[in-house]
């Protein structure tokens, strides 16, 4: 009979075949959902405090033998344009995180290390790309993350899912490789027959 440690221990195989994604983006948490979020601290370091939540993710995991990437960051912020906060900033790091998967496209899994919601655009395109419609996407959020930048909230962490989905801004999805097309929505906010994102804004946390 196996120990209790041993139950838990990690198949080598799979600690060796999984890609760990260190993606400790802030950007596109948008100021004013962070303001709510935590008012008795400065802005800029409440903001920030994504990247160093990604750090902390990193040193509680245990020690991982298969590849580690870092997505580099950039430091600075810029202000709303096309509909989206810090939108340079965001589509640095969105190329940066497509050049790492380029080089691991062997890797059968990406675990992803963040940063805010916006971080996993890239990995559920990537594996879009690779497995098509057998990919299935379980998303738990406090709000579906339906916007896009004629919804009126420019925080680019509430427009993921419509990323992933191919719904909001050209250049950023014309940057993705794949769209995930789901067979359904089983969630409010959602529409089942179109497959697309209901117009109904989720800025309100």
């Amino acid at each position: 009979m196996k120990s209790a440690d041993a139950r838990h221990e990690t198949d080598p195989q799979e600690q060796t075949s999984t890609l760990r994604l260190i993606w400790p983006q802030w950007q596109g948490a948008g100021q004013e959902m962070v303001g709510q979020l935590l008012p008795e601290a400065p802005l800029d370091r409440a903001r920030r405090g994504y990247a160093l939540g990604a750090r902390f993710l990193e040193a509680m995991l245990p020690e991982h033998d298969g590849p580690t990437e870092v997505v580099p960051v950039p430091q600075e912020e810029s202000g709303s344009t096309g509909g989206i906060e810090s939108r340079e900033q965001i589509l640095a790091s969105l190329d940066a995180a497509q050049e790492i998967l380029s080089r691991h496209g062997d890797a059968p899994r990406i675990l992803t290390l963040g940063g805010e919601c916006s971080v996993s655009v890239v990995p559920f395109t990537e594996l879009a790309r690779r497995h098509g419609e057998d990919l299935a996407v379980v998303w738990i959020d406090a709000h579906p993350d339906v916007d896009t930048p004629e919804t009126g909230y420019d925080g680019y962490h509430a427009m993921a899912v419509s990323a992933i989905v191919g719904q909001g801004d050209p250049e950023i999805l014309d940057r993705l490789r794949r769209r995930w097309i789901p067979r359904g929505w089983p969630w409010p906010g959602c529409t089942t027959a179109s497959r697309t994102p209901s117009p109904t804004s989720t800025s309100g946390v």
